[in-house]
């Protein structure tokens, strides 16, 4: 209790009070950009992510995070994926809207951590013939778990990817598209240890929460967006 206080008093310290701050701390007012170790990845137009300290070493990655990582970068449009990728991994992330997001602690009792802000909605679409049978792509909801942030350089330029273990539902028991299952109307799952895969900090959508009840875990604040495409196609 006495340390979530003292977290407090120095984040509002530091936010609102800068230069009282410093007086009474001695410590040098925080600066407006990001700390120091951290890397902007834009993400389209004016959109960046940061990507944000702890981090770990450059090193290849190898693998299947590395065949992910091949996969995720000619999804992104990049012809010529190189064979050896050398990459740097973060574990936290400031979203386009200012979002901050973690990753899934190492271990087999992660579920247990009452702060979990490492659930994703992910943006995503998939094939679906209307009616008239004409094919289109229509938006979907997908949830994963980050494992961490990483940033690789393509032509001397970041790009930004979050490596994500899909959801397990009684709709997808092996996790293979993190599709959600519904009970009283409220998406859920119960495991984020499905398949695993690279996929463009861009389409991280949301950081949602979760609740867990007799081992199915609801999510929560999460509305899937709906469009002419999804409501023709019904």
């Amino acid at each position: 209790m006495r340390r979530t206080q003292a977290e407090l008093e120095t984040a509002f310290g530091q936010k609102y009070a800068p230069v009282q701050w410093s007086e009474a701390t001695g410590q040098a007012p925080r600066g407006e950009g990001p700390p120091r170790g951290s890397v902007v990845v834009s993400v389209g137009g004016d959109d960046a992510v940061t990507l944000l300290p702890p981090r770990s070493a450059v090193a290849h990655l190898a693998d299947a995070e590395l065949a992910s990582m091949q996969e995720a970068l000619a999804f992104a449009g990049v012809s010529d994926a190189p064979a050896a990728i050398l990459a740097m991994k973060f574990f936290r992330l400031k979203l386009v809207d200012g979002k901050l997001a973690g990753s899934r602690p190492a271990g087999s009792d992660y579920t247990k951590h009452r702060r979990r802000n490492y659930l994703f909605r992910i943006n995503s679409t998939k094939k679906r013939r209307r009616s008239d049978g004409q094919e289109v792509d229509v938006p979907v909801t997908n949830y994963a778990a980050a494992l961490h942030y990483t940033v690789v350089f393509v032509d001397g330029e970041p790009m930004a990817f979050a490596y994500l273990t899909r959801n397990k539902t009684t709709r997808d028991r092996q996790g293979r598209y993190g599709y959600p299952a519904q009970r009283f109307g409220i998406d859920c799952f119960f495991s984020a240890d499905g398949v695993r895969y690279c996929a463009p900090a861009a389409s991280l959508d949301a950081v949602v929460g979760s609740l867990e009840r007799e081992g199915v875990h609801f999510v929560l604040y999460a509305r899937e967006p709906f469009s002419e495409e999804r409501l023709s196609s019904l």
